[in-house]
């Protein structure tokens, strides 16, 4: 699916620019991450540090402790990730409307006449914005965070029940949270705190950052994927895995995404309004844009086929896919089932 040359180089150096501002917003929300993990984690030693000396007081007292510093936290990362998304999807959107505008001098077409285009819209429910939805990882948040506290209460039960002092219980808990480790058994006993908390508390900063980069990330790609949409100089894009995979094994569904010729435009092209969205957290993926060759005399008022158009020539549930041979029989069926979700035929 050849596009126009000039009008690619005007959309590449848009896709850049919105992925560069990713990157730095990325770097910020990491540094903020971490200052708010260290508030949580500071609140919790100060609090605990000072804890009564009966057993059952000082236990009540802990979860109180507890409780209030995960709630601060809560909130603040939701605030953290949900202001990076905003921010990503708001440049990466005007970003994008800017190369629109440079396409249509480019053409020739005036700026204010593009209102005279129609723009086509998927009727059915296979949209990206639902799509988006599947893959919102934001809610996943408070999910760690009380988790962290659950450990948090188990670990100062442990080490009240040991006999240790309120203050070494608060000094080994700060660096746990923070991503240490252990904790030492003189302390706290990690054993005896039940499996399905252990690892939660030291696990956060992780599960923290892998939320907010893949919220940054699904952000650009959304707004990157309406703007393409309602561009009338688009039609399509294609997708590029990543190049630094890091320790995932590949091949994966983002392999089978650059490789598979769904729509019978060529390998990894998607028409404009159903370009699939990041299909797993951390994914780095990107999408370049394939845009529309107006031949000489041809009405630029046309409007371009609309999404829903355009045939799918393999079945992801069925047909033969590329790379799905050297999966595992399990990742094969997960590949298959969230490309049908990603491509609107899981119904």
């Amino acid at each position: 699916m050849p596009g126009d040359p000039a009008l690619e180089r005007i959309y590449a150096r848009a896709v850049q620019l919105a992925a560069s501002r990713e990157g730095a917003l990325d770097a910020a929300t990491v540094r903020a991450i971490a200052i708010d993990l260290e508030e949580f984690a500071t609140s919790l030693a100060m609090g605990l540090s000072k804890l009564p000396a009966m057993q059952r007081a000082a236990l009540k007292r802990a979860i109180a402790i507890i409780q209030a510093s995960a709630e601060q936290l809560d909130r603040s990362l939701i605030a953290r990730i949900g202001n990076a998304r905003q921010i990503s999807f708001s440049d990466t959107f005007r970003i994008m409307a800017q190369a629109q505008q440079a396409a249509a001098e480019t053409v020739g077409v005036p700026f204010h006449d593009l209102g005279a285009i129609r723009i086509p819209r998927l009727a059915d429910a296979h949209a990206f914005v639902s799509v988006a939805q599947v893959y919102d990882f934001r809610t996943l948040a408070r999910a760690h965070v009380v988790g962290a506290a659950k450990e948090a209460v188990a670990i100062v039960r442990v080490g009240i029940l040991q006999g240790t002092a309120p203050e070494e219980i608060a000094r080994a808990i700060r660096p746990y949270m923070l991503g240490a480790s252990g904790i030492p058994v003189s302390v706290a006993d990690l054993r005896r705190v039940p499996a399905e908390y252990r690892g939660q508390a030291k696990q956060l900063a992780y599960n923290a950052n892998r939320i907010a980069y893949s919220e940054t990330h699904a952000a650009r790609m959304l707004a990157q994927a309406v703007r393409m949409r309602d561009d009338p100089f688009v039609a399509g894009g294609k997708w590029h895995t990543a190049p630094n995979r890091g320790k995932g094994l590949v091949p994966d569904i983002c392999d089978v995404l650059r490789d598979a010729d769904f729509f019978g435009l060529g390998p990894g092209v998607y028409p404009a309004g159903r370009i699939p969205a990041p299909p797993h957290p951390w994914d780095r993926c990107n999408v370049t844009v394939v845009p529309r060759v107006i031949q000489s005399g041809e009405d630029w008022r046309q409007p371009k086929p609309a999404p829903d158009s355009y045939p799918m020539i393999l079945d992801p549930r069925t047909d033969e896919l590329p790379h799905l041979n050297a999966m595992t029989p399990a990742a094969r069926g997960r590949v298959r089932r969230d490309l049908a979700i990603l491509l609107g035929s899981d119904n």
